[in-house]
């Protein structure tokens, strides 16, 4: 895969970007040396259900955006429920993955590879993925958004974290992986249309 240069007219300033990473390893750090169980005590990764948020009710569109703002802030995680997102999208993505992570061979993999990219975008492999410099067994999928993906076209406002406008995407060549980008951008289609109903109001 041939390196692209790409000229933008926008001061790129990656400090957001590094000090959030610098930060991010910090903390981790912090809690692998601190080796108390205290700190996970009581800890839980709570389930919001999203059904009242695209409900006319405001109480309910309140409390379920004060759940997500608490889970933001105190687990940092969470599952959501009543999502609306069809149960065959679910099933798609999950299954797009199993080809990419099963069916492409290293060397096309490796053409994917997040340290080709600017963003953060493309293939991890299992070193990439942990910052407390450890082995995983897993590897990562990372693609940001993009027009051709969004069923509106967009609005021509979206930018990448470093104010750039261009897709930055790695995909796999659709001869490698035939049916790949439409199946995602199925899926994406199926989540930003149950997004643009949610009514969230804090």
């Amino acid at each position: 895969m041939a390196a692209v240069s790409v000229e933008t007219p926008y001061s790129v300033d990656k400090t957001t970007y590094d000090e959030a990473h610098k930060g991010a390893a910090a903390y981790l750090q912090a809690r692998l040396a601190a080796q108390d169980e205290k700190l996970d005590e009581g800890f839980e990764i709570p389930v919001i259900d999203l059904a009242p948020s695209f409900s006319s009710s405001l109480a309910g569109r309140q409390a379920a955006a004060a759940q997500i703002r608490k889970a933001c802030t105190v687990s940092g995680f969470f599952y959501i429920a009543n999502h609306g997102v069809p149960g065959v999208a679910q099933r798609g993505i999950l299954q797009q993955a199993e080809r990419f992570f099963d069916e492409l061979s290293i060397e096309q993999k490796e053409a994917l590879h997040v340290k080709t990219s600017k963003l953060g975008l493309g293939w991890e492999p299992s070193e990439y993925t942990s910052l407390a410099g450890d082995q995983e067994r897993k590897e990562g999928f990372n693609f940001a958004y993009e027009e051709a993906l969004d069923p509106t076209g967009g609005d021509g406002m979206y930018r990448n974290l470093d104010g750039t406008h261009y897709n930055g995407n790695l995909w796999p060549r659709e001869e490698d992986l035939p049916g790949f980008h439409g199946a995602v951008k199925q899926y994406y289609g199926a989540v930003s249309e149950r997004a643009r109903a949610l009514h969230l109001v804090y």
